[in-house]
């Protein structure tokens, strides 16, 4: 789990999940436009906040 949340912090200072999907490769842009990014970030504080918690 301390791996997955040091990526996840990671992710967040290269921009978060925008700056990650900004990225991908030109096939995935069509998926990339349907994520809202606002609640992928959230989601991530999220989880990281429950893995802090343990």
């Amino acid at each position: 789990l301390e791996d997955f949340k040091s990526q996840m912090s990671q992710m967040r200072k290269m921009g978060g999940m925008e700056a990650l999907m900004d990225k991908m490769p030109a096939q995935l842009a069509g998926m990339a436009g349907k994520v809202n990014n606002e609640d992928a970030d959230k989601s991530l504080r999220r989880i990281e906040g429950i893995i802090n918690s343990m």
